[in-house]
């Protein structure tokens, strides 16, 4: 194959994983579970200068089962925790903020035992939200598969064009080697996607499951208050 012909399917390759990495990115900023890139877009100005959230905090991601669902920002500087609750707001407006303190730290383990912290907590998928988030992953998906489709169109006649002069063997191994790329960016954007759809899936399912629960809680605790008044 011609270094002319591998030169454009590489850069072929290389504009169809930045497609993909976007529709995941816009995937991360669906939130169900808590997620370091969900806050990425992070940008806040401190005297004077551009602030992403690496320089003011720590992030620390929740994976325990049950506690996915939070996220927490540790200062760098207490004066700090203003402008992360406010830049939070701005990206994130549905994200509900906690600010905590350090409990249980040995002082001698620990400069600023009491320091105080922010807990991020990703607002819970009940129906509304389900279908919300169904609808913009459709989007996001249709987009990148729109654009890898543009892609094919683009580069195919690039493709042609390069192997004008070419035996029909060496043009059939280009041709297949650009759809084989094109068909590999899609099924990475399906698997994603189906994942994207399982995991809120499953947290609206679990909403469903606290519903029910409470629901019972509370039949019970007025059964029990009739009970008592009849008593």
């Amino acid at each position: 194959m011609k270094r002319s012909i591998i030169n454009t399917l590489n850069e072929l390759n290389a504009r169809i994983m930045g497609h993909v990495a976007v529709m995941s990115y816009g995937y991360c900023q669906l939130c169900v579970k808590a997620d370091a890139s969900s806050i990425l877009g992070f940008e806040q100005t401190w005297n004077g200068l551009p602030r992403k959230i690496e320089d003011l905090a720590d992030v620390y991601v929740h994976t325990e089962e049950g506690d996915d669902d939070k996220l927490d920002l540790f200062p760098k500087r207490s004066e700090y925790l203003p402008l992360l609750a406010k830049g939070i707001v701005e990206i994130h407006p549905e994200f509900k903020q906690d600010l905590l303190t350090f409990e249980g730290v040995d002082k001698e383990d620990c400069d600023n035992p009491d320091a105080k912290y922010l807990r991020l907590i990703m607002p819970e998928v009940n129906k509304d939200r389900r279908d919300v988030i169904m609808e913009a992953i459709d989007l996001l998906y249709k987009q990148c598969v729109a654009k890898l489709d543009a892609l094919k169109v683009k580069y195919g006649v690039m493709i042609t064009k390069q192997t004008a002069t070419s035996d029909p063997a060496a043009v059939k191994e280009a041709q297949d080697t650009l759809t084989e790329q094109i068909d590999q960016g899609k099924e990475m954007c399906e698997n994603l996607t189906a994942e994207k759809r399982k995991e809120v899936e499953d947290a609206y399912q679990r909403y469903l499951t606290q519903q029910e629960h409470s629901g019972e809680a509370q039949k019970k605790d007025t059964r029990i208050g009739q009970q008592l008044k009849m008593d």
